[in-house]
Order: C-alpha cells, then sequence, then structure tokens
C-alpha cells in the first residue's frame, strides 16, 4: 500500500515543485511486449524528451518568466546568481537548450532507467530525483500535489548516493540506475514497474550552483536549480 508523502520531511518545496511542466509523454507511446521474455525479463519500454524547467529561475529583476537569450539566470529561492563551474553568467538561452531523452526498461527486479543529455551546463553537478503521483496525476495546481503526490526521493539509491552526474567539458551527461520497488519508502513508496505500477512518474535533474551533492536531500534553498525534467504520464 502506498503512504503520502510526509512534507514535513523536505526542506525545500522547490523539489517538489520541480514538475510543474505543461507537457508530458503519455504511456500510449509503451511498447508493449506479449509475454515475458526470460533471458531479458523485459515487460515493458518505453521513453520520452527532456524539458526545461522554468518556474524557478528569475531575472535580475526577479522576474518570470524570464525572456531574451542572453538574459543572465537568477534562482526564484534566494535570488543567487546562476553560475557556472568556469565562472560565467548561465544565461536564459544556454539553459533552454538542454536536450535528452530518458530510456526506461521494466525488469523482474525493478525498473532500469537510462537518462542520456546534453547541451548541460559544461562540467556542473547534478542529481536526479523521482516523483510518483497516483490518478488523475498532476494537473499544475498545488491541490492535486497535495492530492496525488504518492513517493518522492532520490533516483537510484534512497540514501541520494547514487543519484550523482557530472557533465563533461561539452555538457553532456549519461546516468543509468535501477529504481526498485519501495526505495523511496522514506517520503513514500515506488512500484516494482513504473511504467504499470504507477500512474505518473518524473525525473528531475538538479544542477548544483555549489558543486556539492547533499545525499537524500538536494540541500539547501538556493544551492540548486531544476534545470530539467522527463515526464511520464498516464
Amino acid at each position: 500500500m502506498k503512504t503520502k508523502t510526509n512534507f514535513n520531511l523536505l526542506s525545500s518545496t522547490a523539489v517538489i515543485l520541480a514538475f510543474l511542466l505543461v507537457t508530458a509523454c503519455s504511456k500510449s507511446d509503451l511498447s508493449e511486449e506479449s509475454a515475458f521474455t526470460p533471458s531479458a525479463e523485459k515487460i515493458a519500454m518505453a521513453s520520452t524528451s527532456a524539458i526545461a524547467v522554468p518556474f524557478f529561475i528569475e531575472d535580475a529583476n526577479s522576474n518570470n518568466p524570464v525572456t531574451g537569450n542572453n538574459t543572465p539566470l537568477y534562482t526564484v529561492l534566494g535570488h543567487n546568481p546562476i553560475i557556472a563551474p568556469n565562472g560565467h553568467h548561465v544565461t536564459l538561452g544556454e539553459y533552454n537548450t538542454v536536450e535528452g531523452r530518458a530510456q526506461i526498461k521494466c525488469l523482474s527486479n525493478g525498473t532500469h532507467v537510462t537518462l542520456n543529455l546534453s547541451n548541460l551546463i559544461p562540467n556542473g553537478t547534478y542529481t536526479i530525483w523521482t516523483l510518483t503521483f497516483q490518478a488523475p496525476g498532476f494537473d499544475g495546481t498545488l491541490a492535486s500535489l497535495f492530492a496525488n503526490l504518492t513517493g518522492v526521493g532520490a533516483f537510484g539509491l534512497s540514501d541520494g548516493s547514487a543519484n550523482t552526474f557530472v557533465a563533461s567539458a561539452s555538457g553532456k551527461g549519461q546516468i543509468t540506475r535501477i529504481v526498485t520497488a519501495g526505495n523511496l519508502s522514506e517520503f513514500g513508496s515506488i512500484g516494482s514497474c513504473v511504467l504499470s505500477d504507477e500512474f505518473e512518474v518524473h525525473f528531475i535533474g538538479a544542477y548544483h550552483l555549489d558543486g556539492n551533492t547533499y545525499g537524500p536531500t538536494p540541500g539547501p534553498d538556493g544551492s540548486y536549480i531544476e534545470h530539467f525534467g522527463f515526464i511520464f504520464k498516464n
């Protein structure tokens, strides 16, 4: 049985709200196999594209939405400048060029997830977070958030020890993990196959301005920004 998220355990609402995205990939895109394949144990596969998250960035005058590709970006929380590891101020044009693909394969022991990304902040430190929803899912309102969110936690192991990667000097990154049943148990549960056991799943990528990661939480408010997201929705 799923348990509701304990919001007192979450130090930042920004992680929860990171998936305020207005487009989604439907489970109708799945390629279902007619039967289990013993050698591969596959039961379902799907993929979807990355979306840049626009809700937690602002300009120098605290305006959101931000306009103009050359506009330097700041975090909504704390109004901290979003600085790349090489010291330059990240602009809206750079931020919005992120591209990627999430590929999911359900196995008997969990969900094999691979995220491939490009046009990230070069040499940037990123973490990935998993969120799950029961029907009717998230519709962009806080009411649906509190009513339908069933799990949130680190991608891979729940202690956050496996959800980190550093982008290359050319802004590329990849991370592959097995998401196993129950590994969001501190915040809620997750099924062994997110494509069939969950009504809606989001994978959110956070860029860490300070280059640090903080285990099972993304860190202090203003030290990170939710840069991109992948959505699988019924």
